[in-house]
């Protein structure tokens, strides 16, 4: 009832202060942004990546320049770009640093402020399938596909990205086609590749065989492409093929990373030559000594020799140069518990199990892992845990059952072969310090940095929009500015006031309570804050706002009318009407105060002078469907059910969106025996219910 009230004039003196001092004071409000953020550089921007730095740095320096100048419209676009950026380059740290679920609101946000955005649907793309979330990466791409699709390149990385989804689904002809299309639009290395890892999962050999020799002649013949491509045939049916393109790669390069290793892995992988991959693995060794992945073969190897006191030297050695590979643990635990030292063999396996972010890693060998650590956990007297350990087991070997085709070789350990390693976890560690180092050191250092310019660039975003009326947004770009810098000066007052104009007045009150707390002085925001306590049903709060101003109350007529309205919604009955008699004698044809009385007298039972009411705020406004629906169900109290019937069919027809007019007239009806209206009716508040709730979530 109170939303004519207000909104007929009623809201300029309630709270004209959000028309007149974001309007006529915006000026002031800019100059004190620019002021804020003048001469800020990008903090440590010198300090970041070659590619990103002068970027983010560029797309600033232009927001403040533009601002300065008074061009606003473009001082915002700056500003958008510049946070987009940031914004996304944080979301590929986090995604390195093993927070990918962090990363997906940063994407999301990145995409609001720049949806036309294809480079960065894409990268959000890859990071999705880098950490498995292949629906995410599936639905990206599609939409890039449907929104963007005269964009050659971008609509490549897509077609790659459906291709490496449905190969992972199954799906070999439908990559087949999607790759295809990749390197129709756009060819290169990462299409043509991940193309020919399609035709091996097709048991199509010939076909690989084109395209890598497509590639050799385009991209030359070099030990890194037959790195790859060992690679690829090594996660094929055609793993006997895989060592002569390592030999290969050996070939143009004797000293290229990893190819003894990954040779050695090929020489175990098809029929477990121990020999030729200790041989291999020595020479990987001898050029790369601190090689953790290296020793912790060999320790398996000799593990499989029986030769257990070499096997225990190899794998302390490779804990000792990587802590963070879950091999060496996994076969520290095993060779532990074939030595009958159980503690040591369980602390192991946890600690494997533990480094293993991705269970599909190596062939789901935490499956392994999970499963001797049951049988020890039993062993020990520990039922419970034991059960729980096999029961993980047997789930995993449910999902290895559906082999991963297009992954490679777990033994690697290496960069995904079409190259989305970049966006993949990363472990975090910490120094002897105490400080983060790897990946989240990176992303720790880079937020740290960033984080003042985009809560100002969101601050300003937010002066900007409120400066030209669109409060919507700005209240969202004030919010924004908050998550990122709660301290912000001025922030609070410019959010409160950006969220009452747009309306929204829940997201107003608690930027305006936190700005009353430290100016009490200031009676218009208490006001404004009373009006948004009392838009969104807080009637206590609305009396306990209004209650340290009793002269405003009583000066400004809206305001009187909130606080009459809140003494009724808290029962305070006696009140309530003598302040609405008041406002209803000084302005008669207030539809607005008629109706509160009715409410009033309803709830005194005084359902003649309720009707009265009513009635009369009908007359002065024959579209109020509050008063129409407060008549009806006072008429079905009094079985005036014809009456009451009509009333409600009113009011749900003036306002279909409120649930509860649909409940009050099911009542009606089920009273009259219309069951089938009732049942309709009764549907349809809980439809128009279950909205609103879901809407409030």
């Amino acid at each position: 009832m109170i939303r004519r009230y207000l909104f007929n004039g009623g809201i300029a003196a309630a709270a004209g202060w959000a028309a007149r001092e974001i309007g006529t004071e915006r000026s002031r409000h800019l100059l004190l942004m620019t002021c804020l953020i003048a001469g800020l550089e990008l903090p440590g921007a010198a300090q970041s990546t070659p590619e990103s730095a002068p970027t983010l740095q560029k797309h600033y320096d232009a927001a403040q320049e533009a601002q300065s100048e008074g061009r606003l419209a473009e001082a915002a676009r700056e500003y958008r770009l510049f946070v987009a950026d940031t914004l996304a380059q944080l979301a590929v740290q986090r995604a390195k640093a093993d927070q990918y679920r962090l990363a997906i609101p940063l994407f999301d946000g990145a995409l609001r402020l720049a949806p036309n955005s294809p480079g960065l649907r894409v990268e959000y793309s890859r990071v999705a399938y880098a950490n498995r979330d292949f629906d995410r990466t599936w639905a990206i791409a599609n939409e890039l596909l449907k929104d963007d699709p005269s964009n050659a390149g971008a609509a490549a990385k897509a077609h790659l990205m459906l291709g490496r989804v449905a190969l992972l689904r199954g799906q070999e002809e439908d990559a087949r086609r999607q790759f295809e299309k990749a390197i129709t639009l756009d060819p290169d290395y990462e299409d043509g590749y991940a193309l020919a890892v399609a035709c091996l999962a097709l048991e199509d050999q010939g076909c690989a065989t084109r395209v890598f020799n497509e590639m050799i002649a385009g991209l030359g013949d070099t030990a890194e492409l037959h790195m790859q491509m060992g690679r690829a045939y090594l996660n094929s049916d055609f793993q006997n093929q895989a060592a002569s393109e390592f030999q290969k790669a050996l070939a143009r390069n004797p000293h290229f990373p990893d190819t003894h290793y990954a040779l050695a892995v090929a020489y175990l992988t098809v029929d477990n030559n121990l020999d030729l991959a200790e041989s291999e693995l020595r020479l990987e060794l001898k050029q790369a000594p601190n090689d953790a992945k290296s020793h912790a073969l060999l320790g398996n190897i000799d593990f499989q020799r029986q030769q257990f006191t070499e096997s225990e030297r190899e794998l302390i050695a490779a804990t000792n140069f990587d802590e963070e590979n879950p091999d060496a643990w996994l076969y520290l635990g095993r060779l532990y518990q074939k030595l009958e030292r159980k503690s040591d063999a369980i602390e192991s396996l946890r600690k494997s199990i533990a480094l293993t972010r991705d269970p599909s890693y190596n062939r789901y060998q935490v499956r392994e892992a999970h499963y001797l650590l049951a049988r020890l956990l039993r062993e020990t007297g520990k039922e419970t845990e034991s059960k729980l350990e096999f029961q993980i087991a047997g789930t995993l070997l449910n999902q290895s059952l559906n082999k991963d085709r297009v992954e490679l070789a777990g033994h690697l350990g290496a960069a995904d072969a079409m190259q989305i390693a970049d966006s993949a976890p990363t472990v975090v560690t910490k120094n002897q310090a105490g400080r983060p180092t790897g990946a989240y050191a990176e992303l720790d250092s880079f937020q740290k940095r960033v984080t003042p310019a985009v809560a100002d660039s969101y601050n300003n975003l937010g002066a900007i929009a409120a400066g030209s009326g669109d409060y919507a947004n700005a209240t969202d770009y004030f919010q924004h500015a908050f998550e990122w810098n709660p301290k912000l000066p001025g922030l609070d007052i410019n959010w409160g006031r950006a969220a009452f104009y747009a309306g929204r007045f829940s997201d107003a009150i608690a930027p305006l309570t936190s700005y009353v707390n430290t100016h009490s002085e200031d009676k218009e925001i208490r006001a404004a804050l009373a009006v948004c306590l009392f838009m969104t049903g807080d009637y206590p709060g609305t009396l306990a706002a209004l209650t340290s101003m009793p002269d405003q109350v009583q000066a400004k007529q809206q305001l009187s009318y909130i606080y009459a309205v809140a003494l009724i919604k808290t029962g305070k009955l006696e009140d309530g009407i003598a302040r609405l008699l008041a406002l209803e004698k000084a302005d008669k044809r207030n539809s607005d105060v008629h109706t509160a009385l009715g409410e009033a007298y309803a709830g005194q039972v005084n359902f003649s002078d309720a009707v009265r009411e009513l009635e009369t705020s009908i007359a002065l406004n024959p579209k109020d469907a509050v008063a129409y629906c407060m008549l009806g169900t006072i008429e079905t109290t009094q079985k005036d059910l014809k009456r009451a019937v009509a009333n409600l069919e009113l009011a749900a027809k003036l306002d279909p969106e409120r649930p509860e007019y649909h409940r009050q007239l099911a009542i009606a009806y089920r009273e009259a025996l219309r069951n089938e209206d009732a049942d309709r009716e009764q549907t349809a508040y809980e439809a128009l219910n279950k909205k609103r709730l879901n809407g409030a979530n």
